[in-house]
């Protein structure tokens, strides 16, 4: 019996983007993938998702992350994952899940797709506080958005060879931090910390949709979103200010 290198076996077990790694390599589509995130809903715990992935006619099979950097180990929350359909030339597609790895979805593209496929899905996030970026990441007031957990990507390509380009929805009357460009809609912002707070937005206030000029999967992966409310002065929910503010540009903790 063959055994495996040992070079090999470090690699499957080191590398964030394993998953796509152990799948037969595909030919890169030309173009960016399009990711729309609707999080007017997070004080509920719930995101819906809306992705364009170029693909071409033939076998197709997706990836949601699996290996997340920093956390070293099959973390990512496919289990929180629900509602998923696949469509292209406006008609649904069949898809199956992998037989050994929950983590990999398999289509079949037709030749009439239009050079690529629609994705949908929902992510709700758990109550649960641990678990790293599978633990809970939105309260009625804040929310944190880890693209990782709302995203498909083509397997056997790089990640750093795969470009995003991603709008978010903001619930009425939120704002938001991050350490990525802002290429259309509000800039980023939030009350300073130590500032007066806003009053909170009317039932008029419409939600705000952000768009980020595109980046690597990797890039994109490493750089998270802070959306906040507007909240009372002087209650515990105060801190989200600061908290907008540590995602911004130039502060200390941009880079997370």
């Amino acid at each position: 019996m063959q055994r495996i290198p040992q070079w090999l076996v470090a690699f499957l077990v080191v590398s964030p983007w394993a998953a796509a790694a152990q799948t037969t390599a595909q030919p890169p589509a030309a173009g960016t993938i399009a990711l729309a995130v609707d999080a007017t809903e997070a004080p509920r715990h719930l995101f819906h998702v809306r992705e364009t992935i170029p693909a071409a006619p033939g076998p197709l099979t997706l990836v949601y992350p699996k290996w997340i950097p920093g956390e070293h180990g099959p973390t990512g929350p496919v289990v929180d994952v629900v509602g998923m359909q696949f469509s292209a030339g406006g008609r649904p597609l069949a898809w199956k899940r992998d037989v050994a790895d929950m983590y990999l979805l398999h289509l079949e593209v037709p030749g009439d797709a239009g050079g690529s496929v629609n994705a949908e899905l929902d992510f709700v996030t758990p109550a649960e506080t641990a678990g790293f970026t599978s633990g809970s990441s939105a309260t009625a007031n804040l929310a944190m958005v880890s693209w990782n957990q709302v995203l498909l990507y083509p397997a056997g390509q790089k990640s750093d060879d795969l470009r995003f380009q991603a709008e978010l929805k903001l619930p009425a009357g939120w704002s938001y931090g991050t350490a990525l460009v802002t290429e259309l809609g509000p800039p980023v912002g939030g009350p300073a910390p130590g500032a007066p707070m806003p009053a909170a937005p009317s039932d008029r206030a419409l939600p705000a949709t952000v768009r980020f000029k595109p980046v690597s999967l990797t890039f994109k992966s490493d750089h998270v979103v802070v959306v906040k409310s507007t909240v009372v002065p002087g209650t515990t929910d105060d801190v989200v200010g600061p908290a907008v503010a540590a995602a911004a540009p130039g502060h200390p903790a941009a880079g997370w």
